[in-house]
């Protein structure tokens, strides 16, 4: 057990656990308390990693823990402006671009090359593309395993649909892709997307959105000391720079 004077952040918290206790290990999981997985999909996962040295990272299929016939979390694509474009449900095990967050296995090996598990500067939200951009760069592929399975209940954490949750889920996903897309990619983006989303927020009245978009935009760094006073608080104001 591992106690922090102040909540790191949820991306933290996991490079944490992979430095202190993941490291020695072949393969590390992350598997949500929200997530009901069957008994086998783990060693499934394994069998994939372990039959193919390539892949760094498996992705279980995931459906609803309230509609179990509906797909949550499948074989995940990322779009030509660097966004999650399809989730598909794939009767085969395939190569996919990334997956839910919620329940994902990895290679030590794959992480130990990026000396890392999730960047602990996006705190929650993207985190999973990110990391399965990363270890791609590195040589290292992420499988989807439809074979494993389990259900996913979706948890309260940040709020799905709070000023917090959505602000991060904006400038998280625009620093993913400016990271590992071009600037022409960044660029086209901008010129599609930043003009409906500043209608959007006069019509609705909303900013979180765009200022979390305009913030990855321009990689705005997010502190510890913000993200405690937003948890605590149940509140928002953008973070302070510097």
């Amino acid at each position: 057990m591992h106690r922090f004077a102040e909540h790191p952040g949820v991306t933290a918290a996991f490079n944490v656990a992979f430095q202190e206790y993941g490291r020695d290990y072949t393969y590390i999981f992350r598997v949500d308390n929200d997530v009901h997985l069957r008994p086998d999909a783990i060693s499934k996962m394994v069998c994939v990693m372990d039959t193919d040295p390539g892949v760094g990272v498996t992705v279980p299929r995931l459906t609803y823990f309230s509609a179990p016939a509906v797909l949550n979390g499948g074989a995940m694509y990322i779009n030509e402006y660097g966004g999650v474009g399809k989730n598909v449900d794939s009767p085969d095990t395939c190569d996919c671009d990334t997956g839910l967050g919620a329940a994902l296995g990895f290679r030590v090996e794959a992480l130990l090359s990026v000396g890392r598990w999730f960047d602990p500067d996006l705190m929650l939200f993207a985190e999973e593309p990110e990391i399965c951009a990363a270890l791609r760069c590195n040589g290292f592929r992420t499988a989807y395993v439809p074979s494993a399975s389990g259900t996913h209940e979706t948890a309260v954490g940040t709020g799905r649909h709070t000023a917090l949750s959505t602000y991060l889920n904006y400038r998280n996903h625009e620093v993913v892709r400016r990271r590992y897309g071009s600037r022409m990619t960044t660029a086209i983006r901008f010129a599609n997307v930043f003009p409906r989303m500043l209608l959007r927020s006069v019509r609705k009245s909303d900013w979180i959105g765009l200022l979390g978009y305009w913030d990855g935009l321009i990689g705005r760094k997010l502190h510890v000391s913000w993200w405690n006073e937003m948890i605590a608080n149940k509140g928002f104001k953008r973070p302070p720079v510097g």
